[in-house]
């Protein structure tokens, strides 16, 4: 392939594309028996490299992070990776096969570090860049106490009851259906 770098494996090497940084490049195997290299037949291995995935962001709400990134040409899955200490270890929380993920579940307050790699069935990429993200509550959230519709002046005669019906509402609470 044009352009490429290839490594000629002398020695008998193995490598586990998914675990290692061997899969992020090409590999020309060149058979040698007794000292002597082959030149015809030449068994080349190609591993497919996944990009590296990009523009990973990261959307707060309450108890939850919205991540979305950039797809990866290759990839048939990603493995989304989180800790809750700035560079790491990570561990894969899922893998979704689109390119956004909504972690649950969190903690308002605490910051979570979020990277993502592209995945196939043959190769892992490396880890995206790391973005961090610390879920709050909503800024309207507050206890607020709920509030009254006016009501207008009313005269009562003595004697008499005043029946009074009204609403109130709370920016915090759905409606009832």
């Amino acid at each position: 392939m044009d352009g490429a770098q290839w490594v000629h494996l002398h020695q008998p090497e193995s490598f586990d594309c998914k675990r290692g940084h061997k899969c992020f490049g090409l590999y020309s195997v060149t058979a040698t028996v007794g000292g002597c290299t082959s030149t015809a037949g030449t068994t080349t291995v190609v591993v497919i490299l996944i990009p590296t995935p990009t523009g990973l962001t990261a959307t707060t709400g309450n108890t939850q992070v919205t991540l979305s990134w950039n797809a990866s040409s290759g990839a048939t899955s990603y493995n989304v990776k989180s800790s809750t200490t700035n560079g790491g270890p990570y561990v894969t929380i899922a893998s979704p096969t689109t390119t956004s993920y909504t972690n649950t579940s969190l903690v308002n307050g605490t910051t979570y570090y979020y990277v993502v790699s592209a995945t196939n069935s043959a190769c892992e990429s490396a880890n995206s860049a790391q973005v961090s993200a610390t879920p709050t509550t909503p800024a309207n959230s507050t206890n607020n106490p709920p509030v009254l519709a006016a009501i207008s002046n009313q005269t009562i005669m003595a004697g008499r009851t005043l029946l009074v019906t009204n609403s109130a509402s709370d920016p915090n609470i759905p409606p009832l259906p």
